[in-house]
């Protein structure tokens, strides 16, 4: 199949999203395809009431255009489009949804790794396109791997640069051959009049085939994650409404789903296929009360995050402007010996004053304060800190549970998973599941600690990304106010010899281990590389820092300076960052003004922040932590200087992902989803559901 003149053929279901249908089609058409593969297009449009059939047909008239009678859903639809394809005997068909924006070399792609799979004796095999989300760029929908102990948990594969084995895949861009499709007859009969599932029982059973499911390398093409509220959820809806959902199109129909359940769940399948009906039941029955008890206009939201930092001062004001919230912020010192710094500015909300009980050691939060005044009936939600050590929290998660009020949403970093081992470190890891799984919303800050939740059973529905970061917009803005001029005065001001700098800036600790950043520049300058380092912070180990810089001509020390007009200089005459471990917030810092970060690879101390590091796309990770290897990779950054504007290019971009703007949203679609109501429109619209027509 890998020579000679070869067809793809695309299918796509559309149902009443016109504008999203024809940009989809315009993309595919705009494929850059090699020589010798050529591209049709189905289009599947179930009844939609806004035109489309009428508007692909006009734009693209070279499209084999089929019709429902608005009963198909996905999964008909593209069963019927499928087998329409298949007729025609093409090399390929090309699974499609129409909210997915191809990328210019998507369809090539996935050939060439079917091909590439196939020449290394792999077989044919069927190849899933990941897709990444427009606004971050992180994964939004791909392959899946199967979770070890429940069979019908499925969890993402994240895109690598390389091929990658799949069990099953969500059916947004997929090549199926069609030796393949026909040897599985293609999408089963049973999922007529279903929106999902279908794809993920074709992935199951093309590997109970023995016909090998990949994941392209890379990414394919953007589509946004749908967050539209399950309907057994929407309070707004009639209980009749609510329960008939469970066996609708969106939900589990039983003849769809008890095939599904037949055919993956094992000996124990009945169980599998009762679950998630007895699960949603409840919350079916519920959505009503709680809609009522939560009317649309100004939902009161205590906001007990904690110790409020002068770093989280951005996101409150962004809060601020949010309208139609009653949003009161808990706000007092942390204990003696904790990590975060209260801010003694002004809050932009309404402010609780509260005062905290610490664990003896005083690190850490035994009770955060305001719980009674949160319990008091003032309030319909309440964001709090994910720590299983604050019974502060714990009483407003039991509260939740026993009353129903207030809806909880739970933020932070959710390590659900974790190398830790004894009897301690279990129950903890065990604490941390059981608190999540009982919150109304999650705010876990990046994707993989989001798909931790997931894989240990929060819905996904009831998941948010929420970026801890800085204000990226601010500290842009400082970047672009400062003249060359000044770069050159801040150089001359720190003492700063010519030649590439390296900057670190944040707290002296011992667990930053920045005396490897000194050891690696003072080995570089003996062997006669041009560079320096710039320290600047205070810190508990600052003497010992001082000690180490005190014979190194290339190492200067500065105090700790917190003003970005004062900070902006230097990170313009950076040449990258560089933290060894203990990675935090510092590389949304450097990432904001474009500047690329250096650290170690598994540094034990790196916080969730390091999932924002790419290797080699916006920073370095050094093979392991000490001084030579650390070295090596800031060799490389004064060797190539096309590598460093490279990872510049891609520090700003993954910059763009992390604005204040994008964590605000993320804060309300968690309110939005755990008060049970869309009737306030404070957050973007849902996108169009994952599987194509949205109905």
């Amino acid at each position: 199949m890998s020579g000679g003149a070869r067809r793809v053929t695309a299918v796509l279901a559309c149902h009443g999203r016109v504008a999203v249908t024809l940009e989809a089609l315009a993309g595919l058409f705009a494929q850059a395809l090699p020589a010798g593969l050529s591209l049709d297009v189905v289009v599947v449009d179930d009844a939609s009431p806004d035109g489309t059939a009428e508007a692909v047909a006009e734009r693209f008239p070279q499209v084999r255009l089929l019709h429902g009678d608005g009963g198909l859903w996905w999964a008909g639809a593209m069963a019927l489009g499928l087998g329409e394809a298949a007729r025609s005997a093409p090399d390929f068909l090309l699974w499609l949804n129409d909210d997915v924006r191809l990328d210019g070399g998507a369809v090539a792609a996935l050939v060439a790794c079917h091909d590439a799979w196939r020449t290394n004796g792999g077989g044919a095999p069927v190849v899933v396109g990941a897709t990444r989300d427009p606004e971050t760029g992180r994964l939004s929908y791909g392959g899946q791997r199967r979770h070890p102990r429940r069979p019908f948990r499925f969890l993402p594969v994240e895109p690598a640069d390389f091929a990658q084995p799949c069990d099953t895949f969500q059916g947004n861009i997929v090549l199926v051959p069609r030796a393949v499709h026909e040897r599985l007859g293609g999408i089963s009969r049973a999922f007529v009049g279903v929106q999902g599932t279908a794809d993920t029982d074709f992935g199951l059973r093309a590997g109970q085939s023995g016909v090998p499911v990949v994941q392209a390398p890379g990414t394919l093409g953007t589509c946004a994650p749908n967050r539209a509220m399950p309907p057994w959820s929407d309070g707004a809806r009639p209980l009749r409404d609510r329960l008939a959902a469970l066996v609708g199109p969106r939900g589990f129909p039983p003849r769809g789903w008890l095939t599904f359940a037949r055919r993956h769940g094992g000996p124990l399948w009945p169980v599998w296929a009762a679950s998630p009906y007895l699960s949603r039941a409840w919350t079916a029955l519920t959505a009503g009360s709680a809609a009522s008890r939560f009317p649309p206009a100004r939902p009161r939201v205590a906001l007990m995050d904690g110790v409020i930092a002068h770093y989280r001062l951005p996101f409150l004001h962004q809060l601020a402007r949010a309208e139609g919230w009653a949003i009161s912020v808990f706000h007092g010192p942390g204990p003696a010996n904790f990590g975060a710094v209260m801010t003694t500015e002004p809050l932009p909300l309404p402010t609780v004053p509260v005062r905290h009980r610490s664990w003896p050691g005083g690190r850490r939060i035994a009770w955060t304060g305001g719980v009674m005044e949160a319990l008091s009936g003032r309030y319909d939600a309440v964001i709090a800190a994910f720590h299983v050590h604050d019974l502060g929290v714990w009483t407003l998660w039991l509260a939740r549970r026993l009353t129903g009020r207030p809806r909880l949403v739970l933020s932070g970093h959710f390590r659900l998973d974790g190398a830790e081992t004894g009897l301690v470190a279990a129950l903890r890891r065990r604490l941390r599941v059981v608190m999540a799984r009982g919150a109304d919303a999650v705010l876990p800050y990046t994707p993989r600690f989001a798909a931790q939740c997931v894989a240990h059973g929060v819905a996904a529905d009831r998941v948010f990304v929420t970026h801890n970061t800085i204000d990226v917009a601010a500290v842009r803005a400082a970047g672009a106010a400062v003249s060359g001029d000044e770069v050159a005065a801040a150089r001359r001001r720190h003492g700063l010899p010519d030649g590439p700098v390296f900057l670190f800036i944040g707290r002296l600790y011992a667990a930053k281990r920045v005396d490897l950043a000194i050891r690696a520049v003072a080995a570089l300058r003996r062997r006669g590389r041009a560079c320096s380092l710039l320290v600047v912070g205070d810190g508990p180990h600052r003497p010992r820092i001082e000690s180490l810089a005190a014979g190194e001509d290339g190492v200067r020390l500065a105090p700790a300076l917190f003003d970005e007009a004062q900070l902006a200089p230097l990170f313009r005459l950076a040449t990258a960052v560089v933290c060894p471990d203990s990675v935090g917030l510092l590389i949304a810092h450097a990432f904001a003004y474009g500047v690329p970060l250096v650290t170690c690879r598994d540094a034990p101390g790196h916080g969730v922040e390091i999932d924002y590091l790419r290797h080699g796309e916006n920073g370095l990770l050094a093979d392991s932590l000490d001084a030579d290897a650390l070295a090596a990779s800031l060799e490389t950054l004064l060797d190539r200087p096309d590598l460093v504007e490279h990872l510049r290019e891609g520090a700003r971009r993954t910059a763009d992902g992390l604005t204040i703007e994008a964590v605000v949203a993320a804060n309300l679609a968690a309110l939005r989803r755990a008060l049970g109501t869309d009737a306030h429109a404070l957050a973007p619209a849902s996108t169009p559901a994952s599987k194509g027509p949205s109905q």
